[in-house]
């Protein structure tokens, strides 16, 4: 109920039903006004009030409504947020304080909300966000920067201060996942790029089927056609005919039990011989959930310029 409504409430007069028989136009007209109390037994019954001024207090009452399902809304989408959001007053005091925010730091909204920034800070990094935090409410200014949690190892955040509500909120975003991927990127790319170099080795995706997903240029080198055409080929048809029951089963042990399997078999080249190779299988599902497996073949015939040794 806002102030407004209980203002009018409060100024409502009160009449017994006698007097309001007995006088009604004249109760009738202070409805116009405000609301009139009927008493019964001298407690408050019924209520007389105009049509207009019923319909002001059902649209606050709507309006109310409509702001509390919006306030609730606004927790719930903060609560959701991926990202790190601490809002502070222009006293840098906790206003609020998401999910995400509160489960980094280790501390409940009731512990945070009402304390200064510094408190649920590492000891090492207070100064250096207080004092953000601070420039940002007196100039107006946002700023950003990454620096190291000071709670976790080899964990990077990102902070973005924004000037709000003559104070500031802060955006804090882990950096250390893109950091990972990064790395891990940069790993399987060289390990692409070493594959390529040797031309002896070929790796790629094989779906549940057998059929080949990612052909490099490097298996297209070995078997002497273009990648295109070995995209969803069937794995079995690039190696020798006798030794195909064999890999099909592999195939399915890896699927089927999440297995790693390898095999020497036989890779047969078009407009070439064949030559033997070792073919590596192990189960990698997607990050969506579907079947897949990665595939290794190892060109296991002596290289072209190889010496004899002894």
């Amino acid at each position: 109920m806002s102030i407004e409504t209980m203002r009018v409430l409060r100024s409502a007069d009160r009449v017994s039903a006698s007097q309001l028989v007995r006088r009604f136009g004249h109760w009738q007209n202070i409805a116009n006004e405000r609301p009139v109390f009927v008493l019964h037994h001298g407690n408050p019954r019924w209520a007389l009030m105009s049509m207009p001024l019923l319909s002001s207090l059902t649209d606050e009452a709507d309006r109310d409504a409509r702001a509390a399902r919006l306030a609730a809304l606004h927790d719930i989408t903060l609560d959701h947020m991926r990202n790190m959001m601490i809002v502070l007053d222009s006293g840098l005091v906790i206003t609020a304080i998401n999910a995400a925010a509160r489960a980094h730091f280790s501390v409940s909204e009731q512990d945070a909300v009402g304390g200064p920034l510094d408190a649920i800070m590492p000891e090492t990094r207070r100064a250096l966000l207080a004092d953000a935090a601070a420039r940002v409410r007196d100039t107006g200014v946002g700023e950003s920067f990454d620096f190291e949690s000071g709670l976790f190892v080899n964990r990077r955040l990102r902070a973005r201060f924004a000037p709000f509500d003559h104070g500031v909120v802060l955006f804090l975003e882990d950096m250390s996942l893109a950091d990972d991927l990064a790395a891990v990127r940069t790993s399987a790319d060289g390990l692409a790029a070493l594959c390529a170099a040797s031309g002896r080795v070929a790796t790629g995706r094989l779906t549940a089927r057998g059929l080949i997903d990612d052909a490099p240029d490097s298996l297209a080198k070995m078997v002497g056609v273009g990648h295109d055409q070995l995209h969803g080929m069937r794995l079995t048809s690039i190696v020798d005919v006798a030794d195909r029951p064999v890999v099909n089963a592999a195939i399915d042990l890896v699927f089927e039990h999440a297995r790693q399997t390898q095999i020497a078999t036989t890779l047969l080249r078009h407009g070439a011989e064949p030559v033997p190779v070792t073919l590596a299988l192990a189960r990698t599902d997607t990050p969506h959930g579907s079947l897949s497996a990665r595939y290794m073949i190892v060109d296991g015939s002596p290289p072209a310029n190889a010496q004899p040794t002894g």
